[in-house]
């Protein structure tokens, strides 16, 4: 038995009411009952008593009120419907639950700062000479932060803590430091710029305030007493040897203002600044509950050129988002530069265009000064790049595969879902949508990791779903929810960009209706009404802004009319943004009114139905091609018939419609961002495997092929190979849910796949497919091969109806329990 808090395993930094799940690996299991208790020490602090229920994903915590920094206890004990009994425990910890729990001030360099230069504190402190029991720091920098302790850094974070609308919410982290506390210690926190202190772009509008710092470390001794450890006034600070330091253009690191031991006790620190203390207002201060931004993999290269001389160019064989690690020799004064970029041009050196040069206003670079002759290894702290290719000048050493090592960087959510097939375009594909939306995870789901590096609510629409199968991401889209509720409080508006201050205009549906599909997707994927209770007022509100920009409910124009982006053939938007929008205002009103339902607020939910279905009567009425049976493009048609946009009948003739325009184009999709989501369900829903199957064979313009063949590693922003787009767009990946939702056959039929179906949809074009998704649950399994085997496993406590295909296509249906079953 498998017990989770927050879904989280033993966290401890909890600062919210605990919710409590848990996960069997037990036969036809059916649960009964079960009974929740929470212990501090030896107190109980709630017992739930024996619940009759079958809920075992969200639990909440109804007992005595928490206290800050504590530690708690859980039982759980479980009964199935045959009266067996199951138990379990687990343990969690709270962090700072309220603002006043915060003793220390936030401390920076005051006028002595230089914007781009990031300074190092530090603090020097003897604690009492006795037994520790446990210590925990909570710290936050703003931009970013790297705490460290006697000489070490503390954690593996990266690029920390995530990007929040600042003036509304601060994300501090927590660090069990127990093990690294000695009598005598030095505490150090370097702060960068990061996203608080956005000097590059927009002529310095994207900033928040000067960058700083607060930290609190709570210890706690054997015998019972405790102290803590502050920032204050008595911490010191001084310039780092990080001159220039921007999350967009790079980092410089001048060896020569190394001051070993700065950051261990003993160091002289009398030349040091005093601080100040940064009394600019800021958000409440809360604790991140979603994963760290951390590497996780190490990259080497695949080849070294030189295409000029001084000039080495490194292939790190795919494109990715993160940093490099150095490892060369140099003398005294000299400079190692290393510029970044997604491609080459034609002479082998780095093509930078893709990079987004004229956005950026930059080359992403990073600059290392050398303090002492002899080998270094280096490392930037307080930027990331998106690229596969490294220019190396200034490096007179011999360069070699250990010289560059990539660092691929995200936030570090688990997989849960695997797949592969007997198609090889798809599994390719699926690691294409792999790599790019991890290279889009850095705290917000960004639209690239090399240009703009934005939270675009377009981008965050579409690939919601398909991401909470593939990734364990509760927490980063409840969190995003956040960002988009703190960005209306400070500016007004619903910005199409979120967090941050770039906003780019008042959004539109397309973009805009993530705030309201986003908690609905999530709530149907992990079951926790918790997301939509949070969120309820602003979808409700943002559907109330969505109406008032209609007229007899057609959605009006717009100065900045997105819709399927960056769809092929010279696709205009503007053309089809009424009919866009006003899809999505239905599929919002469907929504709430389900939403409703789940908050038993039933009074409401008659309103929105009857609404929903005068939008679609007037939908159909202003936009539809009767003759011709069609909304005008691929895309609309695959949507609205998703969304059920037509008269009984006109669905079928819909499809048809798609399939002779997808002829027409000679086998190709028109589709862009929005219409991948939707057409290949829709055209497996209907039968036409065949052309699916000669889309994913065409290697021309446009199609995925002639990407893989140009060397994709990722998913590129537009159709075709032009260096003048993004190399790696996770939002064009949303055909990613068609991969588990039909050709697996894994569909969630109920709430967080309590019940689900398996019945793989394109036998007839795939014979053999294998994958896996990790649910609130367990992991549901299917593989098979179509006449051959067929093996499915089904976590305890759900249901799944299961068609087995014959070799003739057609299927044999089971209703089954938990368990492991061969056909």
């Amino acid at each position: 038995m498998e017990l989770f808090v927050n879904k989280l395993k033993e966290p401890i930094n909890i600062d919210v009411n605990p919710v409590f799940g848990w996960t069997l690996d037990a036969e036809d299991f059916y649960q009964k009952a079960y009974q929740v208790k929470v212990y501090s020490g030896d107190e109980t602090v709630w017992d739930s008593g024996k619940t009759l229920s079958d809920n075992s994903v969200c639990v909440e915590y109804e007992g005595n009120k928490l206290k800050s920094n504590s530690e708690y206890r859980v039982e759980v004990t479980v009964w199935d419907t045959k009266g067996n009994e199951y138990k379990g425990e687990t343990r969690f910890e709270s962090a700072l639950l309220s603002q006043s729990d915060w003793h220390g001030n936030w401390i920076g360099m005051g006028d002595k700062y230089i914007s781009s230069w990031a300074f190092q504190l530090r603090k020097e402190v003897e604690l009492e000479d006795k037994k520790i029991r446990r210590a925990k720091a909570f710290v936050v920098g703003l931009g970013y932060y790297e705490l460290r302790l006697n000489g070490e850094k503390v954690g593996d974070h990266m690029l920390d803590t995530a990007q929040t609308e600042y003036d509304e919410t601060v994300f501090y982290a927590t660090y069990d430091i127990t093990d690294k506390l000695k009598k005598n210690n030095c505490f150090g926190i370097i702060v960068g710029d990061g996203w608080y202190h956005q000097s590059q772009l927009m002529n310095g509008a994207g900033i928040y305030g000067k960058p700083c710092a607060i930290m609190q470390v709570n210890i706690e001794y054997e015998d019972g007493t405790t102290s803590e450890v502050v920032t204050d006034w008595t911490w010191k600070v001084d310039y780092s040897p990080i001159s220039r330091n921007n999350v967009y253009t790079g980092e410089t690191y001048d060896a020569r203002l190394e001051q070993e031991g700065w950051d261990e006790p003993g160091f002289d620190d009398s030349k040091w600044f005093e601080v100040v203390e940064d009394t600019r207002p800021k958000g409440k201060l809360i604790s991140q509950l979603m994963p760290p931004i951390r590497v996780v993999k190490e990259i080497k290269p695949v080849s070294i050129t030189h295409p000029q001389r001084g000039v080495t160019v490194f292939d790190l064989g795919e494109n990715f988002a993160g940093l490099v690690r150095l490892k060369t020799i140099g003398f005294p004064g000299n400079e190692i530069v290393m510029r970044f970029a997604e491609s080459l041009d034609e002479t082998g050196m780095i093509d930078v265009t893709s990079s987004g040069v004229f956005h950026i206003r930059g080359v992403q670079t990073i600059r290392y000064i050398v303090g002492k002759q002899g080998e270094f290894t280096y490392t930037p702290k307080f930027t990331y790049h998106g690229f596969r290719y490294v220019e190396l000048t200034g490096d007179f050493a011999s360069q070699t595969v250990e010289t560059i090592t990539g660092l691929k960087m995200n936030t570090d959510l688990r997989q849960t879902g695997h797949f592969e097939c007997d198609m090889p375009i798809l599994n390719t594909l699926h690691q294409l949508l792999y790599n790019a939306f991890t290279s889009n995870a850095y705290g917000i789901p960004t639209d690239c990791p090399a240009r703009e590096k934005c939270g675009w609510t377009g981008d965050a629409n579409v690939i919601a779903d398909t991401s909470m199968i593939i990734w364990d991401s509760f927490h980063f889209w409840d969190k995003y929810m956040m960002d988009t509720r703190d960005s209306k409080k400070v500016y007004g508006i619903w910005q199409n960009v979120m967090p941050g201050k770039r906003g780019c205009l008042d959004t539109v549906p397309a973009w805009g209706c993530a705030m309201i599909n986003i908690p609905w997707y999530t709530y149907l994927t992990y079951g926790d009404k918790g997301i939509l209770e949070r969120n309820i007022e602003q979808m409700i509100a943002y559907h109330k802004y969505i109406h008032e920009n209609t007229t007899d409910l057609i959605h009006n124009d717009h100065k900045y009319p997105l819709a399927d982006w960056a769809a092929p053939y010279g696709y205009n938007s503007k053309e089809h943004f009424k009919q866009t929008s006003t899809a999505f205002f239905y599929m919002a009103t469907v929504i709430i009114a389900e939403t409703l339902k789940v908050l038993e607020k039933k009074e409401d939910v008659v309103e929105y139905e009857k609404l929903a279905e005068r939008i679609k009567k007037k939908f159909i009425e202003t936009f539809y091609d009767f003759e011709n049976h069609t909304y005008g493009t691929q895309t609309l048609n695959s949507f609205c018939i998703e969304l059920g946009l037509y008269d009984e009948g006109e669905d079928v003739k819909m499809c048809k419609w798609i399939v002779d325009d997808i002829k027409k184009h000679d086998g190709h999709l028109t589709c862009g961002h929005l219409g991948l989501r939707y057409i290949f369900n829709v055209l497996t829903k209907y039968g036409y495997n065949e052309v699916i199957k000669e889309f994913f064979e065409k290697d021309d313009y446009p199609s995925f092929g002639e990407q893989i063949k140009h060397g994709a590693t990722t998913l590129y922003e537009n159709w075709g190979v032009s260096n003048n787009q993004s190399y790696n767009h996770h939002f064009k990946g949303a055909f990613g849910y068609w991969l588990y939702n039909d050709v697996l056959g894994i569909k969630n039929t109920g709430i967080a796949y309590k019940t689900f179906d398996v019945k793989p949809m394109t036998i007839d074009i795939i014979k053999k497919a294998k994958g896996s998704i990790d649910t609130v649950y367990g992991r549901i399994e299917v593989d098979y091969s179509v006449g051959e085997y067929f093996k499915v496993k089904i976590p305890a406590n759900t249901t799944a109806t299961v068609y087995v295909p014959n070799k003739d296509l057609t299927y044999v249906k089971h209703v089954l329990s938990s368990g492991t079953y061969s056909f």
